[in-house]
This record gives structure tokens, sequence and C-alpha cells, in this order.
């Protein structure tokens, strides 16, 4: 039979959040008594699948899951996301990831990441899910699964000529070089950047030198350094110069999940949108991540087409330049982009307001509320797992850093993991017959109503 065709396959996590706020971080030996108490789906990989299906992209998930009540929320809100779950096994006797957190009220947070189901995903669950890959454009994958399983997954779209981007968060020093050559977008944030770069890494002008690094010393066929309010910086190609793209003014009220938003949109546009150019898409998508931000929660505050303006589902390119033509096709060759005369370069990106930490976040709210001292420019910088289903009446203000431990480094023992016997006969299928999971027929512009206009989110004024 056939495989129904799909815009987005994410390769990834699922993570669930169970965030504790108390009023500073307890010491060692000590107990407190917290103020309040969320859970909800997180997890990179769930999180940007997530933000491409709200968006109005096919998207199916290949990952592991417990066989709790947690795993069951996880199917409920792929469901709820025109998210297909044909590769997402259930695992016996394992838990699904979780992630406990403990947030202060300055916003500092300690938090232990239990990768649990996580660490079950293979490279023979990969293999099996080939055909699912080869139907989709583009293919995205982060760090917080095995790394031979994401590298597996990067040489399948390759083999396939299925785009990638890859998003290597939590960061880890010492990746092998395909890593690098693999994808066709190499997307890190300014934390990433100078772990991948030795260099420091925190205005436009380092991140320029950053993406040069990246693109001629590493050879990334293109790179995309996220710099929260400043924008990002995009190198296409070797010999090009960074093209530095400016984002919108807003005021953030979270900033817990921002950098998956943006890479959720941008796998949107190359695969909704393969003609217009590379610089657009990056430019779209910061619009999308700087939304956001201006809502509490992480997948509850990704948008949905009828939030957006009309003009992001605007088929016409703002900028002449080329570059970025991500249709798939079967040339792995970028000679095509350029990144001159981008149109971007002197937009305007200094006092933007959100930032681009990841923590974990509570539910939306107006952007009245407090945390308005948040930046954008940490919004992706340690996001692991966000939070998902929260609720609306929580008082957070600075929910960040939710992901920053580093637990990619002992994947690779993990492949072998003796429940993948258990799970590979219990899929969602088996799990959770009745509900099914995420819906292959969903037009993108069916629940479109292009009635928001961009001016609701971009306050130079006052924020």
């Amino acid at each position: 039979m056939a495989q129904s065709a799909l815009d987005v396959v994410v390769v990834g996590s699922c993570n669930t959040d169970f965030l504790s706020y108390a009023p500073h971080l307890p010491k060692e030996g000590e107990t407190l008594t917290g103020s309040k108490f969320e859970t909800g789906c997180g997890g990179k990989g769930a999180n940007q699948c997530v933000a491409a299906g709200k968006l109005g992209a096919k998207t199916a998930m290949i990952t592991k899951i417990g066989d709790d009540i947690f795993g069951l929320e996880f199917l409920k809100s792929f469901k709820a996301n025109n998210v297909k779950c044909d590769h997402i096994g259930v695992v016996k006797g394992v838990s699904t990831g979780v992630a406990a957190i403990s947030v202060a009220d300055n916003g500092a947070n300690c938090i232990i990441i239990v990768p649990g189901a996580n660490n079950s995903l293979t490279t023979e669950d990969v293999e099996a899910a080939e055909e699912t890959i080869k139907s989709s454009k583009v293919l995205v994958c982060q760090n917080e699964i095995s790394l031979d399983v994401t590298l597996a997954a990067l040489k399948l779209a390759r083999k396939q000529t299925v785009k990638c981007i890859f998003n290597p968060a939590p960061a880890q020093a010492g990746l092998h070089s395909d890593f690098f050559t693999i994808p066709d977008i190499f997307c890190v944030n300014e934390t990433e950047a100078e772990i991948m770069t030795g260099s420091v890494v925190n205005s436009v002008e380092s991140a320029i030198a950053a993406c040069k690094i990246l693109v001629e010393n590493k050879n990334c066929r293109s790179v995309v350094i996220t710099l929260g309010s400043n924008g990002c910086v995009y190198q296409a190609k070797k010999g090009d110069e960074p093209m530095h793209i400016g984002t919108d003014k807003v005021f953030a009220v979270d900033t817990t999940g921002a950098g998956d938003s943006f890479i959720g949109s941008l796998a949107f546009f190359m695969c909704k949108f393969p003609h217009l150019s590379m610089a657009e898409m990056l430019k779209r998508a910061n619009k999308i991540a700087a939304r956001s931000v201006t809502k509490r929660g992480t997948q509850v505050s990704f948008p949905t087409a009828s939030e957006l303006p009309a003009d992001l589902y605007d088929d016409n390119d703002d900028d002449d330049d080329d570059s970025g033509d991500f249709e798939k096709d079967d040339d792995d060759d970028d000679d095509d982009e350029s990144s001159e005369d981008d149109g971007f370069d002197d937009e305007e990106d200094d006092e933007n307001y959100y930032d681009d930490e990841g923590g974990n976040g509570d539910d939306d709210e107006d952007s009245d509320d407090d945390g308005n001292d948040e930046n954008y420019d940490d919004y992706d910088k340690d996001e692991g797992s966000g939070d998902d289903d929260t609720d609306e009446d929580d008082n957070r203000e600075n929910d960040d850093d939710e992901g920053s431990e580093d637990y990619g480094d002992d994947d690779e023992e993990n492949n072998e993991n003796d429940d993948d016997e258990d799970s590979d006969d219990n899929n969602y299928d088996d799990y959770d017959k009745d509900e099914g999971c995420g819906d292959d027929d969903v037009d993108e512009d069916d629940n479109r109503e292009n009635d928001v206009d961009e001016d609701e989110y971009d306050d130079d004024d006052d924020g």
C-alpha cells in the first residue's frame, strides 16, 4: 500500500514536564513549600512537530513513549494537532520521558531529565519508517535521542533526497562530521553555536563569524544561527557572505519553546512554500516564533493558521533573491542558493523584547503579565522539553532553560535497549485503537481565517 504524502517528519523525543514553582531553588537537604505545580507535553521533537502541524503541515512523529498515562496524553495531543502516529512505539514497563523541573521566582531552574522510552528508539525503528520519511518533504532531527538514531535518520533522508533540518540541541561538543555535512540546514542558537565553534557568540557580528566557521571549516551545507530579539543569521553556502534577518518587536510573556516554534515554522515554509527565498522563509519563521512568546506555555503558545496574518501565507516573495528553493529534488548541490541582496540586513533588531530561552511554560495569558524582562535572545538556548497543556491562570514570570541538561552523550549505549522487543508489537494502533492519531488528509487552508492583523503583535511603540 502506497504511503500517503507528508510534509514534515520529525524523529525525536517526547518528554512530560513536571514543573514546581518555589521562591528559590532548594539547597542540598532543604525542603521547600512551592506555590504551583504543572504538567504538560514537551520534548524538542514533539514541540517542533506540533509547531509545524498547527500551521497546516501534514506531519508524522517517529518516537517512543511509555505504556503509562503520560504516553496517552501525548497521543491525544498529537491527534489534536494533525500528527500521524503510525511510528510511535509504546514500550511496556518503561515510563514516557520526563523532565522534573524546579523553577524559582527569579526564573532560575534546575532540571532532572529521565529519558525513559526515548532511549528505546533505535536505528531499526528509523529503518522501519523509511517509506514514511521517503514520502515527506522535510525531516527534522535534534539531539534529545540517541545520536546513532539521529544520524541514521539524517542519512536515510539524504538517501531519499528529503531535505533535512538538524537542530543539535541539547548541544554536544565532538559531534561526528556527518552531523555537519549531511543536513541541508544546520540550525543552532548562540549557545549551541559557541559549543560547535569554540567562539563566543553574543551579537550579530559574532554570529556571522560563527556561521563562516560552520560553513567554511565544518563543511555545513547551510547554517542558521538564531539570535532571539536580533532575529537570525543565515549563510547559504561556502563563499557566500552571511545575511542578517531581523524580527518583530514584541512584549514577551513566556519564551518557552520559541526555538522549537521557529524550527517547526521553518520546516512548514520549506515544504509548503518551497519557492520562497530562504531569507523570506526565515523572516516568516521569526515572526511566528515572536508571536509564540506573547502567550504562556509551549505547544499551546504555538499559533495556528487562523491566528496569523494572511501575508504569512502569501506565495509572493518580498525578496528577489533566489536563495532557499527547498523543493524536494535529486540535486544535493546548493550552488543555486545565494545570500546576496537578501533585503533584510537593515531590518531593525534592537530593543526586541522576546527572547529564545526554552524552559517550560504555562498556558496562554495576556502579554500584560510580568515576565516582560525575559529576553528572546535566550529562547532556544537550552530548550529541552517544553510544557504543553498547562493552566491559563498561572503567575509564572520567567520559566526558562528547561532542557539544558545534556543527556545525549550516553544515548549510544541505549540503542540496544531490551525494551525494543516489547515495543515492536506495541505501537499506537494496539495502544489506542479507538482514537487513532492525526488526520493525514487535513488541508492547511481549511481552517485559515486570516483574520488576525499583524499589528496585534508587532508593537514597536510599547511592546
